[in-house]
């Protein structure tokens, strides 16, 4: 859902950006700096747009509530699955039947890669 969203604001910002300062004048895009820039432009509203979710997410959620819920959960989930998607990572889990449901548990990983917590966070409930 969060990388529907980056998405739709980066397309979104940049078609706008040509469409104001290039497309509006002879209804030809010609101008290739404008298309460039737009592109750039879109770049930056969308990292304007992740850190403006983030600092709300963490203020509103991590902030107010130390302790750990669903929504925190899903708001990590939602932020971690964007490079997952980008880079097309698919993983396979083996074994979550054998982890215990009624009780809490702690998992630690060997660190093959800068990827193994988020692997977690996306597979784990």
């Amino acid at each position: 859902m969060l990388t529907t969203t980056i998405l739709l604001v980066y397309i979104s910002s940049t078609a706008f950006g040509i469409y104001f300062f290039d497309y509006r004048t002879d209804s030809v895009i010609n101008n290739p700096l404008v298309i460039i820039l737009s592109i750039i432009a879109g770049f930056v509203i969308v990292f304007i747009f992740i850190i403006i979710f983030l600092e709300t997410t963490y203020f509103f959620v991590a902030k107010r509530n130390p302790t750990t819920s669903r929504l925190k959960h899903y708001f990590g989930k939602q932020i971690v699955s964007v490079p997952m998607h980008l880079f097309r990572i698919k993983t396979t889990v083996y074994g979550m039947e054998n982890l215990p449901i009624d009780t809490k548990f702690l998992i630690y990983s060997n660190h093959t890669s800068e990827l193994d917590a988020s692997v977690l966070m996306c597979h784990l409930p």
